[in-house]
């Protein structure tokens, strides 16, 4: 059983099935084949740079695997899905989908931005923490908390009860 440590996450059209591209395989391969393709690139997704190894026969092998497939039908769909149907590209050690690498860019580069976003924002707290504790270590903390308080209160206006 595989062990997964992360669920794998990218994005993908949810009408895909009406892409030109897809529309052919299927009508070749059926809807055994859009299957093989979800699994494919689901398979791309893990990869760290979202590439398949197809230098030799064991990578098919475990590709025919994953899709319950066997290799002599897998590498003649991975063929026509790269010469045919154009949904993959390959050279003679990798297979990938143009699409995935450009989504996973895109989703990486938010991903780094986010991350720089939440250290400065941490880096802040922190410093702020930091400020506030030196703040309120000093005698007059209570007194600056009581003028605040009576501040407010002075800002609100006059109710005249009788008017409501």
């Amino acid at each position: 059983m595989i062990q997964i440590k992360d669920a794998y996450y990218f994005s993908h059209d949810a009408n895909a099935r009406y892409d030109p591209k897809i529309i052919k395989m299927i009508s070749v391969y059926g809807m055994k084949g859009y299957g093989w393709y979800w699994v494919i690139i689901e398979m791309l997704r893990e990869q760290d740079n979202y590439k398949l190894s197809i230098y030799d026969q064991s990578d098919i092998d475990v590709i025919a695997s994953q899709t319950y497939s066997d290799s002599e039908k897998i590498n003649t769909y991975i063929e026509d899905c790269v010469k045919i149907f154009k949904v993959f590209k390959k050279t003679k050690k990798y297979l990938w989908n143009a699409s995935l690498l450009k989504r996973m860019k895109i989703m990486n580069e938010k991903r780094g931005k986010a991350r720089k976003a939440a250290k400065i924002r941490w880096d802040k707290e922190n410093s702020n923490h930091a400020n506030a504790m030196q703040t309120h270590s000093g005698g007059n903390a209570s007194k600056g908390k009581e003028s605040k308080i009576n501040n407010k209160i002075s800002d609100l206006p006059e109710l005249d009860w009788r008017k409501m």
